[in-house]
C-alpha cells in the first residue's frame, strides 16, 4: 500500500459517454397523485384509511366533517362516511356532489355499516353511479375499490330530482 497515493490532477473524461436511448422511467414519477378527500367520523377508521391509501400513492384529506369544501379541494374520488356522527349528513353531502356541476363526475364510495340502509336506498345507488364499500372492511377491499372507482371516472349519475 502506497503511503502517498497520488492523485491525476487531469483525470481523463470520456468525451463521448454513452447514453442509453432508451432509458428507464418510472411511470409513477411522470403521474401527479390522485387526490382523495376521505370524510369518516370515527377516527381509528379514518387513521387506518388514510394511512393505507397514502401508503399507496394517495394524497389524502380526511375529515370528520362532511361538509367540508370538497369543490376547493378538487379531488379525483371522495370516499364518503354515510352516518357522520351517527346523522345522515353522508346522504345529504352525497345529493349535493350530485346536484353540483362542478362535483357531479367525481367518483364517490360510500362507507357504511347500516346494511339495511344501503339496501333500501339500492335503486338511489345505482341512478347515482356510485359504489359501496360495507363496513367491516379488509384494506385490501378498500384499495381495490379506490383503484375500481378511479378507473371508471367520472362517475355519470342520473340526477335525482326531489318529487
Amino acid at each position: 500500500v502506497d503511503p502517498h497515493p497520488r492523485v491525476d490532477p487531469h483525470p481523463r473524461v470520456d468525451p463521448h459517454p454513452r447514453v442509453d436511448p432508451h432509458p428507464r422511467v418510472d411511470p409513477t414519477a411522470l403521474t401527479t397523485p390522485k387526490r382523495i378527500v376521505l370524510i369518516e367520523d370515527d377516527d381509528d377508521s379514518r387513521a387506518a384509511m388514510q394511512a393505507a391509501l397514502e401508503a399507496d400513492g394517495y394524497l389524502v384529506n380526511a375529515s370528520a366533517d362532511a361538509f367540508g369544501d370538497i369543490r376547493r379541494a378538487r379531488p379525483d374520488l371522495v370516499i364518503l362516511d354515510l352516518f357522520i356522527h351517527g346523522e345522515t349528513a353522508g346522504w345529504q353531502q352525497l345529493d349535493i356532489l350530485t346536484m353540483d356541476p362542478a362535483t357531479r363526475g367525481i367518483p364517490v364510495i360510500l362507507c357504511s355499516a347500516a346494511i339495511a340502509s344501503l339496501e333500501h336506498a339500492r335503486p338511489k345507488i345505482a341512478a347515482l353511479d356510485v359504489r359501496v364499500l360495507q363496513k367491516p372492511f379488509e384494506l385490501s377491499e378498500l384499495e381495490a375499490t379506490v383503484e375500481d372507482a378511479l378507473a371508471s371516472a367520472p362517475r355519470s349519475p342520473e340526477v335525482l330530482r326531489p318529487g
